[in-house]
C-alpha cells in the first residue's frame, strides 16, 4: 500500500512537467530498489558496538585516523588514552596508511573483552585485534601498557588492510613490535642489544616471510616486544617505509644479512680488521675476571675449612723466667 501510494505521487509529479521525466524515472528507479533490499545485517554488527552487543560505550573521541570508544572511563583517563592511541595512530598511518575505519574499543578491566572464550578459562584477555572487523579491543587495567599495546595492534591492522588480507609473519609481528619501541622511545636500546649480540653470534638468518597472519589475534602487551625489531629500523632507514609492505622472504632474508653486515661494521668502524674485536675481547675478559674473583673471596668467607686445616691456637703456659730461682 505505501509504495503504490509512492509511486503514485511520484507520476503526478512527472505529469506536471516532462522536462524532469528522465530525471524523475532515475529516482523511482532508486527509491524502489531501496526499498525492496533489505538491511544488511553486518552493516549493523559493525565495529565495537557490533563485537560487543552488551557493553555500552557511552565514550567516542577521534584518535588521528581512527575511533576510540570506551565505557566506564573518568573523562580525564579516557582522554588521555586516547591521546596514547593517536600517537600510535598517526605514526603507523603516516608510514603505511590502511587506518581509515578503524575503532579502537577501550575496556576497563579484560573481563569483558572476551565474550566468546579467545583464551583458556583462568586466564584473561588484555589485547585483540579483529583484523577483519576493523577492530581493536584493549584492557587499559594497566596504564602503562595503552600506549604500546594500541602501536603492537594498529600496526598489525595496517598490514592487513593494505595487503588486502593477511600480510606475512612473523614479519608483520615484528614490524609491529618497532612501531611499540618506537612509541616508548626504546629505539636506541634495543639497537644496542643487538649490536652486541651480533658480536656474540650473527644475526644471519631471518625468516620472516614464511607463515601468514591469523585473522584474530590474541596477545599480552607485557611480553610484545623484541630488539629484534631493529632489523625493520634498518629496512626502513635503507629502503624506505614502502619495504613494510614487501612479502617475499628473499627481500627479507637479503635485507637481514645487510643489516648484520651493518652492525659489525658499527663495532668495526675502521674497516674488516679484528681490533675492536680484540678490544671487545679485552672488555668481556675483565668482566669475567672480575666475576671469577668475586668468587673467590665469597668461597673464603663463607666456605668452611676442613678439620685437618685447623690450626691450634690454644695459649701456651705463661713462664716469668723466675723458676730456676726456686730449686
Amino acid at each position: 500500500m505505501f509504495r503504490a501510494r509512492l509511486f503514485g505521487r511520484l507520476g503526478t509529479v512527472w505529469r506536471v512537467s516532462g522536462l524532469y521525466r528522465s530525471s524523475g524515472r532515475t529516482v523511482v528507479l532508486a527509491l524502489a530498489l531501496v526499498l525492496a533490499l533489505p538491511s544488511d545485517p553486518a552493516v549493523a554488527a559493525e565495529g565495537c558496538a557490533g563485537l560487543f552487543p552488551d557493553v555500552s560505550f557511552s565514550m567516542s573521541k577521534s584518535a588521528g585516523p581512527v575511533m576510540v570508544y570506551g565505557t566506564k572511563f573518568d573523562q580525564p583517563l579516557f582522554d588521555r588514552f586516547v591521546a596514547d592511541v593517536e600517537a600510535s595512530s598517526v605514526a603507523v598511518h603516516d608510514d603505511l596508511g590502511g587506518l581509515v575505519g578503524v575503532e579502537v574499543c577501550l575496556f576497563p578491566g579484560n573481563v569483558e573483552m572476551d565474550p566468546t572464550g579467545l583464551v583458556p578459562e583462568g586466564q584473561q584477555l588484555h589485547a585483540v585485534a579483529f583484523h577483519e572487523a576493523n577492530v581493536i579491543a584493549l584492557g587499559a587495567r594497566q596504564f602503562a601498557s595503552v600506549k604500546r599495546a594500541a602501536a603492537f595492534g594498529l600496526a598489525s591492522m595496517a598490514l592487513w588492510n593494505i595487503n588486502d588480507g593477511p600480510h606475512a609473519e612473523p614479519l608483520s609481528t615484528t614490524i609491529a613490535q618497532w612501531y611499540s619501541a618506537r612509541v616508548q622511545g626504546r629505539e636506541l636500546t634495543n639497537h644496542n642489544s643487538m649490536l652486541f649480540s651480533n658480536l656474540v653470534s650473527r644475526n644471519e638468518e631471518w625468516p620472516l616471510a614464511v607463515a601468514s597472519q591469523t585473522a584474530t589475534r590474541a596477545w599480552n602487551p607485557q611480553f610484545q616486544d623484541s630488539a629484534a625489531s631493529d632489523l625493520i629500523a634498518y629496512a626502513v632507514a635503507t629502503r624506505g617505509p614502502e619495504v613494510m609492505a614487501e612479502t617475499s622472504d628473499l627481500t627479507w632474508r637479503e635485507i637481514g644479512t645487510e643489516w648484520s653486515e651493518a652492525l659489525r661494521t658499527e663495532l668495526r668502524p675502521d674497516g674488516p680488521g679484528t681490533t675492536h674485536l680484540w678490544g671487545a675481547a679485552i672488555f668481556f675478559g675483565i668482566i669475567l675476571l672480575a666475576i671469577v674473583t668475586a668468587f673467590i673471596r665469597w668461597k673464603a668467607k663463607h666456605v668452611k675449612r676442613r678439620p685437618e686445616e685447623w690450626v691450634d691456637v690454644l695459649p701456651t703456659p705463661v713462664t716469668t723466667g723466675l723458676e730456676t730461682y726456686d730449686r
